[in-house]
C-alpha cells in the first residue's frame, strides 16, 4: 500500500518507529504518531527497546537531526499512518494492544467468521488493509494447523510417514540439481532426512541449503 510513494528513507524511518515499538507494552500502531512527535514519550519507549542498533538510530542519528529535518522526514509517514487512524472501524482494531479476535480457535471450533469489507463503508484503503491482515491471519493459521498436524504424527510414528509423503510429491526426485555446490541427481531422502544426490559412482548427503535445479 502507497507501493509508489514509500521511499527508502519513510520506511527506515517508519521500520526503526515500530521496532522500537514492539519491545514496549501496550503499545499499538496508534503509538506511531505520539513516538515521532512527542520526545518525552519517544524515551519512555526506548528504555523499553532492546535493540542497540534502534536506540542508536533514534538516540544518535535522528537527535542529530535539525527540527526541521525532522518534521520533513516524519510528515510523509503521519499523513499515511492518519489516513487509517482517522478510520473509527480500522481505529478499534489497530488500537487494541491484544486481539480479542483468535482465528486459530475459529478454524479448530470449525466456527465461520464473516467480515463486511464493504468498500462503500470502509473505503479502498481500508477495506485493502484488514482484507489481507485476515487473509494472512487465516493463511497462517492454517498452515500452523497442518505443521502441528504433521509434527504430532512424527513424534508418535517417526520420520518414516513424513518421509514417504515428501517423496510422493516431490518433483526433484530423479533430476540433477545442485544444492550449495555439491551436484548430482536426487534419489533419495534418507532416515534422517538427508537429501541424497548421486553423481556417478558417489553419493553426498545433504541436510540443507539452497537447491537449484540444474
Amino acid at each position: 500500500m502507497f507501493g509508489e510513494f514509500w521511499g527508502p528513507r519513510l520506511e527506515y524511518i517508519f521500520r526503526n518507529a515500530l521496532l522500537a515499538l514492539i519491545d514496549c507494552p501496550e503499545t499499538t500502531l496508534l503509538s506511531v504518531q505520539r513516538f515521532l512527535i512527542d520526545s518525552r514519550y519517544r524515551k519512555i519507549v526506548l528504555a523499553h527497546c532492546t535493540d542497540p542498533g534502534v536506540r542508536d538510530f533514534w538516540e544518535v542519528e535522528y537527535a542529530r537531526m535539525p527540527q526541521k529535518l525532522q518534521a520533513e522526514a516524519i510528515s510523509p509517514i503521519q499523513n499515511k499512518v492518519g489516513q487509517f487512524t482517522l478510520s473509527p472501524q480500522l481505529r478499534n482494531i489497530i488500537g487494541q494492544p491484544k486481539s480479542a479476535l483468535h482465528m486459530r480457535d475459529i478454524m479448530d471450533e470449525g466456527k465461520v467468521l464473516l467480515v463486511n469489507l464493504s468498500k462503500g463503508r470502509l473505503g479502498d484503503d481500508v477495506s485493502a488493509l484488514l482484507g489481507s491482515r485476515g487473509l494472512t491471519s487465516a493463511t497462517l493459521t492454517a498452515l500452523l494447523e497442518a505443521f502441528d498436524g504433521w509434527r504430532g504424527r512424527m513424534e508418535r510414528d517417526g520420520l518414516a510417514p513424513v518421509r514417504a509423503r515428501w517423496l510422493e510429491l516431490a518433483d526433484t526426485i530423479g533430476r540433477r540439481v545442485s544444492v550449495d555446490g555439491v551436484t548430482g541427481v536426487a534419489v533419495d531422502l534418507d532416515v534422517d532426512g538427508a537429501l541424497v544426490l548421486e553423481d556417478g559412482a558417489r553419493r553426498h548427503r545433504v541436510v540443507a541449503g539452497e537447491l537449484e535445479v540444474v
